[in-house]
């Protein structure tokens, strides 16, 4: 893919984290602490916002990043992603291109964290289907993504 569009990712969860921390204006806080650990750089691109309203989710690949870091990375995919009802999905980052490892892990490690969010937002009264539903990569996908 040529030209890719690059974003700037605010890390929350560095890669290995147990603890799904999110930042705010004034601070943060602890959402909840994880069984197993994030696999990926998870953040947010400030100024996109997301289906579910919230600043759009990012997913930064590659080595361990610090907590509030920023970071500019090309976006290579979008993981389409559902959260209670709610369109929730996240773009994938990297500075090289996406290796059948790295399609693989997001496979695996999006079906696991379904499996948590489910049990996070059942216990937090939260109604309406969770689901992932792939990575797209195709260039119209990732620009209408980042443009709404």
């Amino acid at each position: 893919m040529t030209n890719l569009p690059t974003v700037t990712v605010t890390i929350e969860i560095p890669r290995w984290s147990f603890v799904k921390y999110a930042l705010t204006e004034q601070g943060g806080h602890v959402e909840f602490i994880s069984p197993l650990p994030c696999p990926f750089n998870y953040g947010f691109v400030a100024g996109l916002i997301g289906g579910d309203d919230l600043p759009l989710d990012a997913i930064v690949l590659g080595s361990r990043i610090q907590r509030a870091s920023e970071t500019t990375v090309p976006v290579r995919a979008i993981v389409r992603f559902t959260d209670s009802g709610d369109v929730d999905d996240k773009l994938v980052c990297s500075g090289t291109e996406l290796s059948r490892m790295h399609l693989l892990s997001l496979q695996v490690g999006f079906r696991v964290y379904v499996l948590m969010k489910r049990l996070v937002n059942w216990s937090r009264g939260k109604r309406g289907r969770t689901h992932y539903g792939g990575v797209v990569q195709d260039a119209d996908s990732i620009q209408n993504t980042i443009a709404t």
